[in-house]
């Protein structure tokens, strides 16, 4: 076995897996402030309210990730929003996991 590969790609391996966890904490953080306002606009008495939030639950939950997080990325630019990758993948997996949040506070709630 050779061990000196092992080596050479351990540090690459140990950074991405800090990378990682960064995203997945901030994402979770942002996740949870995001899940809180959608679900509280979900039990609204404002007929507006109610609609932005179901329309936002129905927009992130029904769209694959990778297309959402494609779009902030790539798409952002084409509207003026330039963002670096990790700050893209930081919001846009907050943003997609808060649409999955605000129903689960929703129903929590509501129980």
């Amino acid at each position: 076995m050779d061990v000196s590969l092992v080596e050479r790609v351990f540090p690459f391996f140990v950074e991405a897996a800090w990378i990682t966890i960064e995203i997945s904490v901030l994402a979770l953080a942002l996740g949870l402030v995001v899940a809180f306002l959608i679900g509280a606009a979900k039990m609204s008495r404002s007929f507006l309210l109610r609609a932005f939030g179901t329309a936002y639950v129905s927009l992130f939950r029904g769209t694959p990730c990778l297309i959402q997080l494609f779009v902030l990325y790539f798409g952002g630019p084409q509207i003026g929003i330039n963002l670096e990758p990790f700050a893209a993948g930081v919001i846009g997996l907050g943003l997609n996991i808060g649409a999955y949040m605000a129903e689960s506070i929703r129903g929590a709630v509501l129980s």
